[in-house]
């Protein structure tokens, strides 16, 4: 009964420590950079703010 016991709180503690590894790598990971905004919206942004001058 007692080996049982400790085979099963074993298993259940190797879980965890993975479930933490992956937490820990998760957090590590800096986000992806913002990718550069296309030509189009350069071109609408500098639209906008040639508008914003005008008022």
């Amino acid at each position: 009964m007692a080996i049982i016991l400790f085979i099963m709180l074993k298993g259940i503690n190797s879980l965890k420590n993975i479930g933490l590894k992956k937490l820990k790598k998760g957090e590590e990971e800096a986000p992806a950079p913002e990718p550069e905004p296309s030509d189009e919206v350069k071109l609408l942004t500098e639209i906008r703010d040639a508008l914003k001058e005008k008022k």
